[in-house]
Protein backbone atom coordinates (compact mmCIF):
# COMPACT_ATOMS: atom_id res chain seq x y z
CA UNK A 1 0.00 0.00 0.00
CA UNK A 2 1.54 2.36 1.04
CA UNK A 3 5.69 3.58 -0.31
CA UNK A 4 6.75 4.76 2.75
CA UNK A 5 7.27 2.26 5.89
CA UNK A 6 9.18 3.99 8.44
CA UNK A 7 6.64 6.44 10.70
CA UNK A 8 7.12 10.32 9.57
CA UNK A 9 10.01 12.42 11.08
CA UNK A 10 9.00 15.48 13.14
CA UNK A 11 8.58 18.74 10.60
CA UNK A 12 9.70 21.75 12.14
CA UNK A 13 8.69 23.65 8.89
CA UNK A 14 4.87 23.14 9.79
CA UNK A 15 2.34 21.24 11.79
CA UNK A 16 1.85 18.95 9.30
CA UNK A 17 4.20 15.82 8.63
CA UNK A 18 4.21 13.70 5.61
CA UNK A 19 3.09 9.72 6.31
CA UNK A 20 3.38 8.32 2.85
CA UNK A 21 2.34 7.77 -0.98
CA UNK A 22 -0.06 6.17 -1.24
CA UNK A 23 -2.15 4.62 -4.63
CA UNK A 24 -5.34 6.23 -4.92
CA UNK A 25 -7.55 3.69 -3.56
CA UNK A 26 -5.53 3.07 -0.80
CA UNK A 27 -5.80 6.74 0.14
CA UNK A 28 -9.38 6.46 -0.50
CA UNK A 29 -9.90 4.44 2.40
CA UNK A 30 -7.68 5.76 4.51
CA UNK A 31 -8.84 9.52 4.22
CA UNK A 32 -12.50 8.19 4.67
CA UNK A 33 -10.93 6.60 8.43
CA UNK A 34 -9.56 9.86 9.08
CA UNK A 35 -12.83 11.91 8.19
CA UNK A 36 -14.70 9.44 10.37
CA UNK A 37 -12.11 9.98 13.16
CA UNK A 38 -11.51 14.11 13.13
CA UNK A 39 -7.47 13.15 11.81
CA UNK A 40 -6.75 16.71 10.21
CA UNK A 41 -5.07 15.93 6.89
CA UNK A 42 -4.01 17.53 3.75
CA UNK A 43 -3.34 15.63 0.42
CA UNK A 44 -0.96 16.31 -2.78
CA UNK A 45 -0.43 14.52 -5.85
CA UNK A 46 2.89 12.68 -5.75
CA UNK A 47 2.62 11.24 -9.04
CA UNK A 48 6.11 13.10 -10.62
CA UNK A 49 7.97 10.71 -8.33
CA UNK A 50 6.44 7.63 -10.42
CA UNK A 51 5.08 9.32 -13.75
CA UNK A 52 1.72 8.24 -14.97
CA UNK A 53 2.00 4.60 -17.08
CA UNK A 54 5.43 4.42 -15.90
CA UNK A 55 6.48 0.70 -16.74
CA UNK A 56 8.71 -1.47 -14.70
CA UNK A 57 10.09 -4.60 -15.71
CA UNK A 58 10.53 -7.28 -13.69
CA UNK A 59 11.07 -10.46 -15.62
CA UNK A 60 9.04 -12.40 -16.43
CA UNK A 61 6.58 -9.97 -15.05
CA UNK A 62 5.77 -6.02 -15.52
CA UNK A 63 4.53 -3.96 -13.67
CA UNK A 64 3.27 -0.72 -14.02
CA UNK A 65 2.80 2.19 -11.84
CA UNK A 66 0.22 4.74 -11.83
CA UNK A 67 -0.62 7.66 -9.84
CA UNK A 68 0.04 8.17 -6.44
CA UNK A 69 -0.94 10.52 -3.48
CA UNK A 70 0.85 12.11 -0.51
CA UNK A 71 -0.76 12.45 2.80
CA UNK A 72 0.32 14.87 5.39
CA UNK A 73 -1.56 14.72 9.24
CA UNK A 74 -1.47 17.17 11.42
CA UNK A 75 1.51 16.05 14.25
CA UNK A 76 -1.50 16.32 16.81
CA UNK A 77 -3.33 13.59 15.63
CA UNK A 78 -0.43 11.87 14.58
CA UNK A 79 -1.68 8.48 16.91
CA UNK A 80 -4.56 8.98 15.34
CA UNK A 81 -3.21 8.55 12.42
CA UNK A 82 -0.42 5.75 13.06
CA UNK A 83 -3.68 3.20 14.68
CA UNK A 84 -5.97 3.85 11.48
CA UNK A 85 -3.14 3.22 8.79
CA UNK A 86 -1.61 0.15 10.31
CA UNK A 87 -4.88 -0.94 10.34
CA UNK A 88 -5.88 -0.73 6.88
Amino acid sequence: MSLSVDPPAESSDGPYQSYGRFDPLDAKHILERFEKQGVRFQIADASGLFPSGSVFYYPPIRIIRGNYIEIFVHRDDSQKAQKIISEV
